[in-house]
């Protein structure tokens, strides 16, 4: 097979070190192969909702007044971010459940959870997309739409991180392959493929090594043979814990990537 990356529009999909997915020549963007995404009702069984270390990152960055609209909102703990905030928030997701929960827990005025995207009122001056696009089928194509509907001028999005210790140590989560995850975005492909849409690259973060990604390279990695080698483990994943956020390498989950419209003349430059 050799067809253009959907990602960077550049790049041709070659076999790669996984068979589950393409790589692409240009960008190292991973495209799974089948674009089939895992059914609507099978998501309770894997997704996972809770606080993101982006939250707040990105929170301190939205000023008052501004209208948010975020894809894949889940139970609403980034809008739980945004509550010191005067802002107007739609968070959208299509598991009705965890719309419901995002209900019940929080009511601030001018806050609004919906289960269909096509029910959120335009426009929105910034777009949130928090582990969302790596499920899509067509990612470059639902966010167009969403930019135009919208006139959206500021977009955040984070993705698993390629170069997460987990990956580095070839321990790759359950949960990163398809149908769950039909791309693997590298840096490269993300801020080429936000480009296309028009947006510049405006800060890109890494989440630092956590508890969790130690825990699991200790589990498959230590040999088996090791004398209290889940002891070691636990030992190991301690150690992490007293290091501060702040000092521990930027190996975790997460990357981070903020864009903005790009002016005619960023554009002519691009």
């Amino acid at each position: 097979m050799t067809t253009t990356c959907p990602v960077c529009s550049t790049g041709q999909l070659l076999a790669g070190a996984d068979e589950q997915y393409w790589c692409c020549s240009h960008c190292s963007t991973e495209v799974a192969r089948c674009l089939t995404p895992r059914p609507a009702e099978e998501y309770d069984l894997i997704e996972w909702y809770g606080h993101r270390w982006e939250f707040d990152l990105v929170a301190q960055t939205i000023p008052d007044g501004s209208r948010v609209l975020e894809l894949g909102c889940g139970e609403g703990y980034f809008c739980k971010a945004l509550l010191t905030k005067s802002v107007t928030y739609q968070g959208v997701d299509f598991n009705e459940e965890a719309i419901l929960s995002a209900q019940a827990k929080i009511h601030k005025a001018g806050t609004t959870f919906l289960s269909r995207l096509e029910d959120a009122i335009a426009p929105s001056d910034i777009l949130c997309a928090f582990h969302v696009i790596e499920h899509i089928a067509q990612p470059q194509t639902v966010l167009r739409e969403l930019i135009h509907k919208h006139q959206i001028s500021k977009i955040y999005i984070s993705v698993p991180s390629p170069i997460r210790a987990t990956v580095r140590a070839a321990v790759r989560e359950h949960w990163d392959h398809p149908p769950h995850h039909l791309y693997r975005f590298s840096e490269h492909g993300l801020r080429e493929m936000m480009e296309r849409l028009g947006f510049r690259r405006t800060m890109t973060a890494f989440e630092p090594l956590r508890c969790e990604e130690v825990s699991a390279i200790a589990q498959a990695r230590l040999p088996s043979w090791l004398p209290r080698r889940q002891a070691c483990a636990r030992t190991l994943t301690r150690w992490l814990g007293r290091i501060p956020a702040s000092k521990r390498p930027r190996l975790g989950q997460a990357m981070l990537m903020g864009f903005e419209k790009a002016s005619s003349s960023d554009q002519a430059r691009g």
